[in-house]
């Protein structure tokens, strides 16, 4: 799960403003996205990929963004983090990101680790 050196998670955010701006043709009228995640992959020793601390950093740094509504702040997550954690999550959240065009208001989430990799979903407002 190492990331490419070639592609940052800044490039991926632009992709997906770019994307949104041709789906809704400008009109900037995107309403709610739902989305959902697999965050860090290293919550247990037993799990594929063992256990590292860095999988419950990583996944509270998210929760924390989630429920802020702002998920600009994941960019600057340490790609080391992100390589420790095993976290999966950080390409598709760059992607909502950029949908988003910003921050904005989280209507629900949620988060679970019921095995070796945490969860979350999360209804946000695109108003």
């Amino acid at each position: 799960m190492q990331r490419s050196p070639n592609i940052t998670i800044s490039a991926i955010v632009n992709f997906q403003a770019s994307v949104r701006a041709r789906c809704d043709g400008g009109r900037g009228d995107l309403r709610t996205q739902s989305a959902s995640a697999d965050l860090g992959h290293a919550h247990r020793a037993d799990g594929p990929y063992g256990y590292d601390p860095a999988s419950a950093e990583c996944d509270a740094r998210v929760q924390q963004a989630v429920s802020a509504g702002d998920l600009g702040p994941l960019q600057e997550l340490p790609p080391d983090l992100l390589d420790h954690a095993k976290a999966d999550a950080p390409w598709q959240l760059a992607i909502l990101h950029g949908a988003l065009g910003g921050p904005r208001r989280t209507l629900r989430w949620a988060y679970a680790c019921p095995t070796y990799f945490g969860m979350l979903g999360a209804h946000i407002s695109a108003e």
